[in-house]
């Protein structure tokens, strides 16, 4: 029988699809959600690849994921000519083994033309960068200091939005959250808990003001001219079984199964009102 330890999950994008994908839209304008993440930025912001994939310490190195040092075990990858899932004649997931992961690749680009993998063991807790090398950054291009924080605006099609108990082959939205969670450079979390979620589907607030909005725990104030590192941490131990089920998950049980689950489309990164921070 295949060790759940030896299998790796591509979280957060299919091999059919172009990974993350950063607009700079403001939260009032709609964001086609032809990506497998499509993260929606508010105007005053800019999204870029963080720490991880430069060559330095510092978020105006250059971006040169070969020459970078990931913090742990992580490996890094130019998603132009390394895509994780196979989408530019790559080899994707086939050519990544246990010993590679986690893996993040990213391109070297913001908002609208940033494009964002990642690929982790599954059964096991870990993050992609640390308090101060982010997967992301985020850039207060303004003249004043802002409150931000990420929330969940579109889940993925491994992800049962509908009322009732999720599908057996399907996460929920709470689980979806609660294996995805951004953290800032202090180590706080600034997207949602899973607090919010309808106790019986699972399905969370919607993010967009139409209902209570999904309650986060803590902002980070960014001042003007600031970029902050943003780093991911993930628990696929917790809802192991449901995302096995979700990414169809097979292979030669002596290298190892490989497959994608598509947890998210679309998230929201914003300027914060306080209305809806615990």
């Amino acid at each position: 029988m295949v060790k759940r330890r030896s299998m790796v999950v591509g979280l957060g994008a299919l091999a059919t699809g172009s990974g993350a994908v950063f607009s700079s839209a403001s939260f009032s304008n709609s964001v086609a959600s032809s990506s497998d993440m499509r993260v929606v930025v508010e105007e005053q912001l800019a999204v870029e690849p963080g720490i991880i994939f430069r060559d330095g310490s510092n978020a105006t190195d250059s971006f040169d994921p070969d020459s970078s040092t990931p913090p742990g075990s992580t490996s890094v990858y130019d998603k132009s000519s390394d895509d994780l899932f196979g989408g530019n004649d790559s080899d994707g997931l086939s050519a990544i083994s246990p010993d590679d992961v986690p893996a993040a690749a990213a391109n070297n680009s913001e908002n609208g033309n940033l494009e964002l993998q990642v690929a982790v063991l599954l059964d096991v807790n870990g993050e992609i960068g640390e308090d101060t090398v982010g997967l992301i950054q985020v850039n207060n291009e303004t003249n004043e200091s802002h409150d931000v924080a990420i929330r969940f605006s579109e889940f993925g099609n491994d992800v049962d939005s509908s009322s009732g108990e999720p599908a057996a082959d399907a996460l929920s939205e709470k689980q979806v959250v609660e294996t995805y969670k951004f953290y800032d450079s202090s180590g706080n979390q600034i997207s949602p808990d899973g607090s919010s979620a309808d106790a019986t589907s699972g399905v969370l607030d919607s993010p967009d003001g139409t209902s209570p909005s999904q309650t986060v725990a803590n902002t980070v104030n960014v001042s003007a001219g600031a970029t902050e590192q943003i780093h991911l941490d993930y628990d696929t131990v917790t809802h192991s079984d449901d995302i096995a089920a979700a990414a169809d998950i097979s292979g030669n049980p002596f290298n190892g199964s490989k497959d994608t689950v598509n947890l998210v489309d679309k998230l929201k990164v914003g300027v914060e009102d306080g209305n809806d921070v615990a």
